[in-house]
């Protein structure tokens, strides 16, 4: 088990925003992440998209912090360098979810159905027991 997802990175066509798909993908995200036992996900958004700073606030997660990193517009120096100007000094913005906990009533649900669980399997191996002595 990982102690945190990363998501590295989330982009949206234009023409597609303020339409649910950020939503959409960041939800498959935390499903796959909550049904792989992890319990935070964490991510970095720049400081100058409050749009997505926005929907991230949205989903439930939390400002950690701000930090700056030096990027590149492409893994190619080159392409970046005569293309793009060269890599630039972001400020981004660390934020993070944690998995949330189901609700007391779930949770007492469970624990009953595990009672329940634990009741039948008794039930179960008496019976079994029972059966294995008359065979004796």
């Amino acid at each position: 088990m990982h102690p945190n997802r990363y998501v590295t990175g989330l982009a949206v066509a234009v023409a597609s925003r303020r339409s649910g798909v950020a939503r959409t993908l960041m939800q498959s995200v935390e499903d796959r992440a909550w049904l792989a036992g992890e319990d935070t996900i964490s991510l970095q958004v720049d400081t100058t998209n409050s749009g997505a700073v926005s929907v991230y606030e949205r989903l439930g997660y939390d400002t950690l912090g701000q930090d700056s990193a030096l990027t590149t517009p492409s893994s190619n120096p080159l392409v970046s360098s005569v293309f793009y100007g060269g890599a630039r000094q972001r400020s981004l913005i660390a934020m993070q979810k944690t998995r949330p906990q189901p609700p007391a009533a779930e949770l007492q649900a469970q624990r009953q159905e595990l009672t329940r669980r634990q009741r039948i399997s008794i039930r179960l191996r008496s019976l079994l027991s029972s059966i294995l002595q008359r065979w004796k």
